[in-house]
Parts: C-alpha cells; structure tokens; sequence
C-alpha cells in the first residue's frame, strides 16, 4: 500500500500537457473540461444577449440570468420565470447581497445603480441617481458614469463600480458612502470583467489588451499586469491571439469576462467574439480552448476541446464543476442569446478515512474536500507522535486516464505511534551506541565495561586478601610449639567455605 501512495507521489509531480492536433495548442493540466454542450431548458424561452450569470442564493441549484432589460431565474429542474424587466433600461451586470433577497443591478444607460427586492418585487435606485450622470461622492445626491461591472465583497459590506469613464469606485454599504478609488484614463479602458482573490486583497480587472490586478490594501492603487499587455484603445489593433507565457500571450479580441476555474489559480476569460482563454497563474501560460467557429451557420459546435467552438460568448460563470457561457449569434438588429455548458474538473483530496485516525487528536484544517496546494496538518492524541520527519501533506495534481485532472497527497498521511519520552542530554550523550547481547539481554557497552572493571578489581582484591591470610596463617604455624614436625596438620587443607569475603579483607 504504501508504495502504491509512494507512486502515486510520483506521478503527481509529473506534467503532462496535451496537444491540440495541428494547432500545438497547451491545454493546462490543472483543470479538464468534458464537452460542450446547450442547456437544454424545459421551457422555450428566446434570450437576448447575456450579460451576466450567476448562481441563485435563494434557490441552490439555480441561476439567474441577465439579459440587457430582463433577469431570468432558471431553477434546478430548468424552467425558467422571469424575475424583473420593468424599470430596466441596459443592464450591464448583476450582484446579490442580503443572501439572494436583493438583486443590484448595473444599468449602463441610465447612469445608475438600482435595487430589485425579490420579495416585495419592487426596483429602487440603490446608488447615484438614474438619468443623472455625475461624479461621485456622497451616493444621495451623485450620479455614476456608466457603470459596466459590480462586485460585491461580503467580508467588507462594499460593493465595487467599475465605470466605462476608467474608474473603480468603492462604496461602502455599512455607512452609504463612495470613494474613487482608481482612475487612469490612458490605460484603464474597456474593463468589462473583474474577480477577487481568496483572500480579498486583489481584484484582477480585464481591459484593452489583458489583465491586470490591483493591491486592494495599498494606500494607493495600481494597476501590476498579469497577462497580455497594457494598451489603451486609442492604439489597441486587433491581432491574432497567441498563447504562451502570460507575458508574452496576446489577446486579439478584448477580455469581456471571467470566472475563476480555481481560486487565485486558474482564470477562465471569455475573449469577446474571439474564444475562451485559460489564464493559468499557477504555471504562468495562456492556452485558447473553443475556439469561434468559422463557419457562417448560426449554431455552436459542441464536441471536446479539440472539436469544440463558440460563435460570440460574452460572459462566463463557474458554479459548482460547470461553466455556464453566454453566447450569441444573428445579425446585428436580431442578436439571440444561448447558454452553453462546459463541465470540468480540477484536482481534488478528501481528508482521511477513520481508519487512518487512529490516536489522531485533529488535522487542520478540516473540510470535506481539497483542491490543488491546501494541506492539512496531522496533530497527534498526547503520548503519541508522527511516525514520520512531516505532520502535514499537500494536494497535488496528478494525470491519468483520457486527460482527467486528479489530486493525490505529495506524502503518505502521518500515523500517529506511542512516543518515546526524550530527556534533554548533552551532544555527547546523544551520540547513537549499540547494544550488547549477553544471554538474551540487551545491554549498553559501556555498561558492560564498567561492570567488567568492577568485578576485575574486586577479583583481584579478593586473591590479594587470600594471599596475605595464607602468608599470616604460615607464620602462626611457625609459632606453634611442634607445629613444625607435625606433617598431618601442615597437610590439612584451609576450609574457604567458613570464611565470608569481609573477614578475608579484615584479617588483610
């Protein structure tokens, strides 16, 4: 088993990349895709173009979609109900906020941001004033310059403006204010899409030529680029996209939206017109996937990602393993609007069975499922400790059959063994000795050597006292009146056995 674990280690840090035939295009190996596909809905119902996507919070399982006057609700078992449409002039984007109860609604044309309370089924103004395009400042009395994207950041209570005029405005819910935070009005154009990262720290913008992000707790904004390049639309010329180090990629269309496929990894960027790009920020290269079609036909062609085409997507939403895509097709005057499909996978961990938990105290942290880089740390039930020189292991990614993405642990899990009580020595005492063994017994060899010593010189002390009794007993025989003619007693051996090791060494 564990050189199964071992193995699969192994074939973790192996890349392997795909290639699409005769085109040499790198499909990223941190994320697969399945087919292409239309969501087929129960209900007909003829879209416009789509404009946003977005997972439903009142309704998990759900999507609502915006169209340029109309938001649509898809619930799970596809039909469709139409949530709002009066009062909606062009609608740019959409965010939630209150969990779902309320809809905030970018409306281009009139300058504005407005509320749609699902409940009460009411629209309101929600920031600046519509119809009145103004500068910001104070959300009661001001006007917002064509707002394009919203993003709403819960941890804050804030909601961002990005404005067609290459500003991002920040406006605090909690007390109803709006600050410019960015303005750059020779490169800032264009700026259709924007994400935060995991950590709420930086909103990655899209705009003519590439994508960029901005440290969010500077004290003044910037724009770092990310992939592509920094052009404002004045110079911008449509070129033909080209994939590679993100430096070096090229955008030929501009980025209109995107989605993360894994956070703060993977970016999936819809290249207006153009196709769908991969922005993979963890191995730094741009791949294209569905690229447009080149035929005239109206429709899409579903298929895999060699196969695959998209006519004109315009906005993308990653929710739960599927990519929902906003495509349309006709005529300028007779736009339709579809929704397209794309399932993927990315690599995945789940944490260890209870069988693997034997006198585990925790692991941290602790959640159903990791994706590629989380870790978990081992800590071990009090008198026991790892088995191993780690406690914590990472998810990696790892390729297998047909090109699916899977995860796998870099290390066997930890176990937790009984440990042993370690008392703090001198370098000298922690020097690693063998043992001896000595009819079944383990002993230390210095020990033993000790041990040797002693019973030498309390050998030698011994013989030492019986030698100098046996030279006092002569003399004492000497002195004995006819001792010395009588051989009987000078033949009489010394009983040993009545005298104890101490008398010798007094009589010594």
């Amino acid at each position: 088993m564990e050189k199964a674990v071992n193995l699969l280690a192994v074939l973790s840090s192996v890349l392997i990349h795909f290639t699409e035939s005769g085109n040499n295009q790198r499909l990223d190996t941190l994320v697969s895709f399945g087919q292409l596909q239309e969501l087929e809905l129960k209900s007909s119902f003829s879209f416009e173009t789509i404009e946003d996507i977005e997972p439903d919070q009142l309704q998990p399982g759900g999507i609502l979609v915006a169209t340029s006057n109309t938001i649509i609700k898809i619930s799970p078992n596809l039909t469709t109900d139409v949530i709002a449409v009066a009062n909606l002039s062009t609608v740019t984007d959409i965010e939630q906020i209150n969990n779902g109860s309320d809809i905030i609604v970018a409306d281009f044309a009139e300058f504005c941001i407005t509320k749609v309370d699902r409940k009460k089924n009411t629209i309101t103004e929600f920031a600046g004033i519509c119809g009145k395009p103004m500068e910001p400042g104070n959300t009661k009395d001001s006007g917002l310059n064509k707002p394009e994207k919203l993003l709403y950041v819960a941890e804050e209570n804030a909601m961002f403006y990005i404005l067609f005029s290459k500003k991002i405005l920040k406006h605090n819910l909690t007390n109803d204010q709006i600050t410019v935070m960015y303005y750059d009005k020779e490169v800032f154009s264009d700026a259709y899409a924007a994400v935060m990262d995991s950590k709420n720290r930086y909103l990655y913008v899209s705009h003519t030529g590439g994508i960029s992000k901005i440290d969010t707790k500077a004290s003044v904004w910037s724009l770092e680029l990310v992939a592509g390049t920094n052009l404002n639309s004045s110079n911008f010329q449509r070129s033909q996209s080209k994939d590679g180090p993100l430096t070096t990629a090229r955008f030929g269309e501009i980025p209109n939206a995107m989605t993360w496929l894994i956070k703060d990894q993977v970016l999936l960027v819809s290249e207006h017109g153009r196709a769908l790009r991969i922005v993979n920020l963890e191995d730094g290269v741009v791949s294209t996937i569905c690229k447009r079609q080149k035929s005239e036909q109206s429709g899409f062609i579903t298929g895999n990602m060699a196969k695959c085409q998209v006519n004109a997507p315009v906005s993308v939403k990653a929710v739960d393993g599927v990519v929902y895509i906003g495509d349309f097709y006709g005529k300028p005057a007779e736009l339709k609007g579809r929704i397209l499909t794309l399932y993927y996978s990315q690599p995945k961990c789940y944490p260890p069975e209870a069988k693997d938990l034997k006198n585990v105290l925790s692991f941290t942290p602790n959640k159903n499922e990791y994706i590629n880089k989380d870790s978990i740390k081992f800590r071990c039930d009090n008198g026991y400790g790892v088995n191993s020189s780690y406690d914590t292991v990472t998810c990696v990614r790892a390729l297998f059959d047909n090109g699916t993405v899977y995860g796998v642990w870099d290390k066997p899990l930890p176990v937790c063994k009984v440990a042993v009580n370690k008392k703090r020595m001198h370098k000298a005492d922690v020097t690693p000795s063998n043992k001896i063994n000595i009819f079944g017994l383990e002993l230390d060899p210095v020990m033993v050597i000790v041990s040797s010593v002693v019973g030498t010189v309390i050998h030698i002390a011994a013989v030492a006292a019986f030698i100098v009794y046996r030279r006092r007993h002569r003399k004492e025989e000497q002195l004995i009146p006819g001792g010395g003619n009588s051989s009987s007693e000078m033949k009489q051996p010394i009983q040993m056995g009545s005298l104890k090791f101490k008398d010798l060494l007094n009589k010594a």
